[in-house]
């Protein structure tokens, strides 16, 4: 499950940087209740974008150091909404311990995206719900 983590350079320390998804990884894990499922973590990894201050912009125009990250995951892994709201919560906690002190937590968005029924794959296997489930029963990590 991708997740993309982009900040304004310099809401990060170089120390959280690198903790970031890891620990937002880790984050997604617990959420789902994935922790120590080895096909789930085979599938779960992301990146960090760094952003131009100039170039981070709020709907009123000004420039904000913004961290925005967004997980993107297969159709029902997220099935109810206190889920979603407690990877939130854990994603901002996240993203608090990486950053500069004194960053107010209204500069960090978290965004969920849900893919369309087998809309979401690794690879050239696009899992469908039934194959996503057996894949998570049987708990063998993808092969590189």
């Amino acid at each position: 499950m991708p997740i993309t983590v982009i900040a304004t350079r310099g809401a990060l320390t170089p120390e959280g940087r690198a903790r970031v998804v890891p620990e937002l990884a880790a984050a997604l894990l617990s959420s789902t209740g994935a922790e120590g499922n080895a096909f789930v973590t085979s599938i779960v990894g992301g990146t960090v974008q760094d952003a131009e201050p100039a170039d981070v912009y709020a709907a009123d125009g000004a420039n904000r150091p913004l961290v925005l990250v967004e997980v993107k995951v297969p159709a029902g892994v997220f099935s109810e909404a206190d889920q979603r709201a407690a990877f939130v919560e854990r994603a901002a906690a996240v993203v608090a311990g990486c950053a500069e002190p004194g960053r107010p937590a209204t500069d960090t968005w978290v965004n969920v995206v849900s893919a369309d029924e087998g809309g979401w794959g690794i690879g050239p296997t696009s899992f469908t719900t039934e194959r996503l489930v057996a894949a998570v029963e049987t708990g063998a990590a993808l092969a590189g």
